[in-house]
């Protein structure tokens, strides 16, 4: 599903260019359960940002589905977001004013997807977390578990091939970690669905099926 081909990325500092991604080469295949680990720097998040198109190389080759994406324009990027990828973040980046069912829908709307069919669509993937009894209840009223799940729900609504999750246990407890894990891994096997989780925590990459290690912007294991 994602090649990348010595892939650079520099970031202006002034007049001196900083290198982040140091020539990355990675291959991973369709229906993968697959971390990327690093310490804080180490790139991760950069390659993180241009695998979800959030960002381009600076030189270097990605193709997702043998489409060169780092070819793209904006609209085009946007259109490849809209459509392939769901994401899910530490964060969670739910609307605080908007109920599980109008969450979970959002991302609908930008694909024109009717109200009706959005809302049908976003019943049934928060029936598929586990959530069905938490319909018509509003981000502050859930657990910081229960908002992970609308999160992925979201990610789930447009049918993704691929999803990726930057440290969506970071602000969770050991226990909830465990279970947010096993969600993403019970969605990849049922669905195979490729997932790609973003993580400095050992505990959460060892519960993936393939641990990929960054390092001052070079891959060290894959």
């Amino acid at each position: 599903m994602i090649r990348i081909e010595n892939l650079v990325k520099n970031y202006k500092l002034g007049i001196v260019d900083v290198p982040v991604l140091k020539g990355v080469s990675l291959t991973i295949n369709s229906g993968e359960f697959v971390s990327i680990m690093g310490s804080s720097g180490s790139g991760k998040s950069t390659l993180l940002n241009i695998l979800g198109c959030l960002d381009v190389p600076t030189t270097g080759k990605y193709f997702l589905e043998e489409i060169p994406v780092d070819s793209m324009d904006d609209n085009q990027l946007s259109e490849i977001r809209a459509r392939f990828i769901g994401f899910v973040f530490q964060s969670f980046q739910l609307m605080k004013y908007l109920d599980v069912v109008e969450n979970v829908k959002l991302p609908m709307e930008y694909i024109g997807c009717s109200d009706r069919k959005s809302t049908e669509l976003a019943r049934k993937w928060i029936e598929r977390v586990h959530l069905g009894h938490r319909y018509d209840h509003y981000p502050r009223q859930l657990s910081g578990g229960e908002r992970q799940r609308v999160a992925i729900a979201r990610a789930l609504v447009k049918s993704p091939r691929l999803i990726l999750a930057d440290e969506p246990t970071g602000n969770l407890d050991r226990v909830v970690e465990k279970e947010i894990i096993d969600l993403f891994r019970e969605l990849n096997r049922e669905m195979g669905i490729t997932i790609i989780v973003v993580t400095h925590s050992l505990e959460v990459a060892d519960m993936t099926d393939r641990k990929i290690v960054i390092r001052d912007g070079t891959i060290q294991i894959q």
